[in-house]
């Protein structure tokens, strides 16, 4: 699994990062996770979901636009 940067995560798509925050799950389920990786693991866990709630976020007010738009007409 490709070890991306803070920048690479905002530029990512919701599929990529939740294939990616799947990922760093099964590892912390794991009992071969390095202990000394455990904390960026986890920092890299956070950055994903703070980008998928994001890509949510967005298209929940994409859609509720689309749908004040349609219901004015």
């Amino acid at each position: 699994m490709s070890e991306e940067t803070d920048d690479t995560t905002s530029t990512m798509g919701f599929g990529a990062a939740l294939r990616e925050l799947e990922g760093i799950v099964a590892e912390l389920e794991s009992d071969e996770l390095d202990v000394d990786r455990l904390a960026d693991r986890v920092a890299r866990a956070g950055e994903l979901v703070r980008t998928c709630r994001a890509r949510l976020d967005a298209a929940e007010f994409a859609v509720d636009e689309v749908l004040r738009r349609d219901g004015d007409d």
